[in-house]
């Protein structure tokens, strides 16, 4: 049974477990990356996605298994949607294997309509589509608008004191303010909020309120260990817990003497709540619309985290939490008018798709053509996929898989990650790559701000250290990181490394982020620095790391215009010249002033400037340049009129003698067009005066020569002369 999220994997799995009557392990097992509970009676195992794909990628025939179940497939996330295709494609080549797929708001005869025509179904065998209603409760829905003016957690918390204090406007009392369905106590609240800084804003304010003297507040997202988790999902052993500790020291709150047993809870929580879980207890939820949604801008090849409002699709799975045990309310922090959309983006039209297109190449699928998707992948993002699937050698030419896309794939995590470890392996680093590849898998929680220098944060999981952030998240890298020297063969090194290591982290970086290595470009966004990368992508970046010159960043926001660094580490020019080799085009442009010239070299890598040189050019150099020269400045340029204009009267005085060569001679020899045209050849070998080198490119003295003011100049003959040497021509031409 495939869950969205772990949260989901460990929600639904214990629901199901309690109402056997059982203990998780035995009929119901659950796994998730670093934890599984199965045994021998185990007949439903719920996993996510990711890690079902990783089991069918080793054993296709699902060796032992009947049927698999898509729960919550609404949500249409992309390891659901590839997993559902490589079940499909076993299906099509006569595998038994039986499909279940499930959600409350899905299409569901969408669904039907998909299977039928990969497997040319009709008539009576057409797939069907299966309603269970169960048992539905009322939930009341009620419109709140927040005035924008304040951070979005702050107006939460504000909207649900009111709220909780019977002041719910438009002469609404909720049922949980009258003490409704929940019993005298009134129930608990689950209250949805698009991010991790939103919740920490609201609980603040709660607390700067005075609930946490009569509310237990707790906080859910996916970044918080599974223990955590649980403690927020299970109502009956958190109160149990409460009533057993002494005043002030239940929960995140203080105890309410005399009502320890009965103390309601406050969950802020994201959208790791709005399906998959029941979460007891809860009979009001409080929607701040929002969502924070994670769409890759393939562009610049960076992720862009954006604050989004949520479907109605979404909107309707948050309300009916509250009616999940029993009848509930919603509070939406929105007007009842305000337009949405019907659904949500479905993840494969908005992510990376780099590890999709690796799975699908170790399957042995080159195009994504060849697989029933019930959407096909953007081919854009698909061939950007396969793009970086060669830029980290994890995919030859011909696409087929290599051994290095292979280590990664078993890996489990996006190729760049994998490529991470990799790279450590064969530097004699792998203990450090793994700590870094394991904090980057995950949201930063090391409470660190204003500092993006990412060597801080594998300082932290070094020293095994708090910095004002989550232990756990410090834990929960050092068991991952451990987990993946496993995986690379290495279980019996230990997790350890030197300061020294973690200076030189950006060398590792590099290696899985070449299109993210930058360099300071000199702007300023207020007081931060501003960093170029070679999409001609610029980035600002906060903390000491601004005074450095070349930076890998391991995460940023691409943002609308222009992005955010928010992890980084320092690389030297010769790595990052190294690295990004095969972008770079090297560019000359030879730039004068008046007629004193610099050669201009530049290297690039996209539009990101390697390097730049200014010298002084080669005669060989500026020759090629000499006609581009004259015709962007005009033949006014070189100095006809120093020293009496002798070059001038010198130019006119063959044109007056070429205008009266015999008949049927080129009158135009001698035009603008022409000496513009032929500047290479009649000034070029003046240049430098037959010099590698000068301070001059047209000294004064050949101007001279060229015009005539020598002793040869008193000869009759010198006319001829000058004329076949202008002309560069063997022609001797009689002018008498």
């Amino acid at each position: 049974m495939l869950e969205p999220r772990r949260a989901a994997v460990l929600g639904i799995a214990s629901r199901m477990a309690e109402l056997l009557g059982e203990n998780l392990g035995e009929r119901v097992g659950y796994a998730v990356r670093l934890e599984r509970r199965v045994s021998a009676k185990t007949r439903i195992e719920v996993i996510t996605g990711g890690l079902f794909i990783r089991r069918l990628q080793k054993d296709p025939a699902l060796t032992g298994i009947s049927t698999i179940i898509f729960d919550e497939f609404h949500e249409r996330q992309a390891a659901a949607d590839l997993a559902l295709a490589l079940v499909m494609d076993l299906r099509r080549m006569g595998s038994p294997v039986r499909l279940l797929i499930m959600s409350a708001t899905m299409d569901a005869a969408g669904a039907a309509a998909f299977i039928d025509g990969a497997e040319n179904r009709d008539g009576e065998h057409k797939t069907p589509v299966i309603a269970c209603p169960g048992r539905i409760f009322p939930v009341d829905i009620h419109y709140r608008p927040l005035p924008g003016k304040a951070p979005l957690g702050k107006e939460a918390a504000a909207a649900l004191t009111s709220v909780l204090e019977g002041h719910g406007g438009n002469g609404m009392m909720t049922t949980a303010a009258k003490g409704g369905p929940a019993g005298k106590d009134g129930g608990d609240t689950l209250v949805f909020l698009p991010g991790r800084r939103e919740i920490g804003d609201a609980e603040a304010a709660l607390k700067e309120r005075g609930l946490d003297r009569d509310f237990d507040i707790f906080t859910l997202h996916g970044g918080l260990p599974l223990a955590r988790q649980k403690e927020a999902l299970s109502v009956g052993e958190s109160r149990r817990h409460n009533a057993d500790m002494p005043p002030g020291q239940a929960g995140t709150g203080a105890s309410r003497p005399g009502n320890r047993a009965a103390r309601r809870r406050i969950i802020l929580s994201t959208n790791v709540a709005e399906t998959g879980l029941t979460i007891p207890g809860i009979t009001m939820v409080l929607d701040s619309g929002y969502a924070r949604l994670e769409r890759f801008h393939l562009p610049t090849g960076m992720n862009r985290l954006s604050r989004e409002p949520v479907s109605i699709q979404s909107a309707d799975q948050r309300a009916g939490r509250a009616g999940r045990l029993g009848p509930g309310v919603c509070v939406r922090l929105w007007a009842a008018g305000d337009p949405r959309s019907a659904e949500t983006d479905p993840e494969i039209r908005r992510i990376d798709l780099s590890s999709l297109a690796l799975e699908c190449l170790l399957w042995g699928i080159k195009s994504s053509g060849d697989l029933p998707w019930p959407e096909n992948p953007p081919p854009v993002a698909w061939g950007r996929a396969v793009e970086t699937l060669k830029n980290l050698g994890a995919a030859d030419e011909a696409l087929n898989p290599t051994a290095r896309g292979r280590e990664i794939a078993r890996l489990g995590l996006e190729p760049p990650l994998g490529r991470l470890c990799l790279a450590g392996r064969e530097q004699g680093q792998a203990p450090l790559a793994c700590a870094a590849a394991a904090l980057l898998a995950e949201r930063d929680g090391s409470g660190i701000e204003g500092d993006a220098d990412f060597r801080r944060r594998l300082e932290l999981v070094r020293r095994d250290s708090r910095g004002g952030g989550d232990y756990h998240w410090i834990k929960r890298a050092q068991q991952t990181a451990g987990d993946l020297l496993s995986r690379l063969g290495l279980g019996n090194r230990p997790l350890t490394w030197g300061p020294e290591d973690e200076a030189d982290a950006g060398e590792l970086l590099a290696h899985a982020f070449p299109g993210r290595i930058c360099r300071r470009h000199g702007r300023r966004q207020g007081s931060s620095p501003v960093f170029r990368f070679p999409s001609g992508r610029e980035a600002r970046i906060d903390g000491p790391l601004g005074r450095v010159e070349w930076l890998c960043a391991a995460e940023v926001d691409a943002g609308e215009r222009s992005g955010h660094i928010r992890l980084a580490a320092p690389v030297s020019a010769e790595t990052a010249r190294g690295v990004l080799e095969p972008l770079i085009v090297t560019e000359k442009r030879l730039e004068w002033q008046g007629l004193a010239p610099r050669l201009w070299i530049a290297k690039t890598a996209g539009r990101l400037t390697v390097s730049e040189e200014k010298r002084l050019p080669r005669r060989d150099e500026i020759i090629p340049e000499l006609p581009g020269l004259l015709e962007e400045q005009g033949i006014a340029v070189l100095p006809w009129e120093a020293d009496d204009a002798k070059a001038r009267r010198f130019l006119e005085r063959v044109r007056f003698f070429a205008a009266r060569r015999p008949s049927g001679a080129d009158q135009t020899a001698w035009t603008v067009e022409v000496l513009l045209a032929g500047a290479a050849v009649w000034l070029g070998p003046f240049v430098w005066e037959g010099q590698e080198s000068g301070k001059a490119a047209i000294p004064i003295s050949t101007i001279r020569r060229v015009a005539g003011d020598s002793k040869e100049q008193r000869n009759p003959v010198f006319v001829e002369v000058a004329v076949c040497f202008v002309a560069q021509s063997p022609e001797k031409i009689n002018l008498s």
